[in-house]
C-alpha cells in the first residue's frame, strides 16, 4: 500500500478521497478502511507499527501469548527448622578387662540413645559378629588359645527420638561406624 508524504497525492482519478492503494488487489483504501496491525507482546497486545485494511487485518494468535509464571513464594514469618536424622554416635573406651586362653571379656562406654550395640570380631582365620547386645558389656567365648584378635562395636539405633534441644539433636536411626578396632592376644 503507498504511503503518502507531505501533501497527500490523489492515488485515485476515480476517487480522489482515497488514502492509499491496496498491494495485493490494486483497489484504492480509505483512510476510515485503515486499522491497525496488532499482535501479542509478553501479555498483551501490542501495535506492529502498521496500518492495514480491515479486511488484511491479521488477527493476534492468543497462542503466542507466553504462559503465566507464578510469582516466587512468599517467605514464611516462622519456617521450620529441617532437622535431619544423624546417625548415633560411634561408642568409645573399647576395652578388654579380662583376657583369658578361650576368652575375652570387654567393656566400652555407654552412648545415651543407644537401642542396641553390634561386636565384631576376627584373626586371620575367622571373622564373627554379633547383633542386638543390650548392655556395653560382652563376653566373646570359643576362642583359640594364642590367637590375635581385632574388635570392634558400633551403636544401633532403630527409631527416631525427639529433639531435645535445636543445638544439639539427639535424633539418630541406623548404626553407627565401627569405632577403631583393639587388638588383643587369647593367653596360650
Amino acid at each position: 500500500m503507498s504511503k503518502y508524504r507531505g501533501r497527500i497525492p490523489i492515488v485515485d482519478q476515480f476517487h480522489p478521497e482515497s488514502w492509499g492503494r491496496d498491494d495485493i488487489t490494486g483497489l484504492p483504501v480509505m483512510h476510515q478502511d485503515m486499522v491497525k496491525q496488532m499482535e501479542y507482546i509478553g501479555n498483551g497486545l501490542s501495535w506492529t507499527g502498521l496500518m492495514v485494511h480491515y479486511k488484511d487485518a491479521d488477527e493476534p494468535n492468543p497462542q503466542l501469548i507466553p504462559p503465566i509464571i507464578p510469582p516466587d513464594p512468599i517467605p514464611i514469618a516462622n519456617p521450620r527448622i529441617l532437622q535431619l536424622l544423624e546417625l548415633p554416635p560411634i561408642p568409645s573406651g573399647l576395652a578388654a578387662i579380662t583376657i583369658t586362653n578361650t576368652t575375652i571379656e570387654l567393656t566400652w562406654n555407654p552412648v545415651v540413645i543407644a537401642q542396641s550395640y553390634v561386636l565384631v570380631w576376627s584373626s586371620q582365620y575367622t571373622g564373627n559378629e554379633v547383633d542386638a547386645i543390650a548392655l556395653p558389656t560382652y563376653t566373646i567365648t570359643n576362642l583359640s588359645p594364642g590367637n590375635t584378635y581385632a574388635i570392634a562395636v558400633a551403636t544401633v539405633c532403630n527409631y527416631p527420638r525427639r529433639v531435645i534441644n535445636v543445638l544439639t539433636p539427639q535424633e539418630a536411626i541406623g548404626q553407627s561406624a565401627f569405632c577403631n578396632p583393639i587388638v588383643v592376644t587369647t593367653l596360650p
